[in-house]
């Protein structure tokens, strides 16, 4: 994420963008000017807004409420965005690709997005899957799971690496870099990522 930060000082925005930590650390640091934190759940943008004033950072960043498929942002507005864990939360293929297609929509050609997903193949969605495919979801049904938390439960589609790169190229993207990541944290949860860096052609 760092190397997205720190690649220019353009607009940036947050899609999906929970209680904006994202924004507020770039911010911290220097590298946001002007960040757009965006989230369908008013109570998270507004979680975010109290901890960027509280840090000092409320005049570099906007709070917006939208739907990541229908962002309310002129199209080639932005030089960077970030989609961080949110993919896989929608509920269809189209959702996502309509998602996808946003970003790009808002992007300027040559702009930047990072872009991650829960990894597919994790000890913990083993028998997720095996009871899909005893209940016959098949095809991309098989990889749809609800997953639950202390936070609560939340659906989840759960991505290949070759599925993601696969969306990201079909939405007018030029993929730069790929691959996994595992933050630190607790070994038994859910931990290792897919991302994709791409550009906006």
């Amino acid at each position: 994420m760092e190397h997205i930060f720190k690649t220019g000082t353009g607009r940036i925005a947050d899609l999906g963008s929970g209680p904006a930590h994202n924004l507020i650390y770039g911010a911290q640091r220097g590298w946001v000017k002007e960040g757009l934190a965006i989230d369908i759940s008013l109570e998270m943008l507004l979680r975010g807004r109290k901890a960027a004033e509280q840090t000092g950072q409320l005049l570099k960043i906007h709070f917006i409420a939208a739907d990541v498929t229908r962002v309310p942002l002129r199209k080639e507005s932005l030089d960077k965005a970030l989609l961080i864990a949110v993919l896989h939360h929608l509920l269809t293929r189209e959702e996502r690709l309509a998602a996808l297609k946003e970003v790009n929509r808002i992007l300027r050609p040559g702009g930047i997005a990072l872009i991650t997903v829960w990894a597919r193949y994790q000890r913990p969605f083993t028998s997720k899957y095996l009871m899909n495919l005893l209940a016959l979801k098949l095809g991309e049904k098989l990889w749809n799971i609800s997953y639950c938390s202390k936070a609560g439960c939340r659906y989840y589609h759960m991505y290949s690496l070759s599925e993601l790169k696969k969306d990201v190229q079909a939405t007018g993207f030029k993929i730069l870099d790929y691959g996994q990541f595992i933050p630190p944290g607790n070994p038994n949860l859910p931990r290792k990522n897919y991302f994709v860096i791409c550009e906006k052609s």
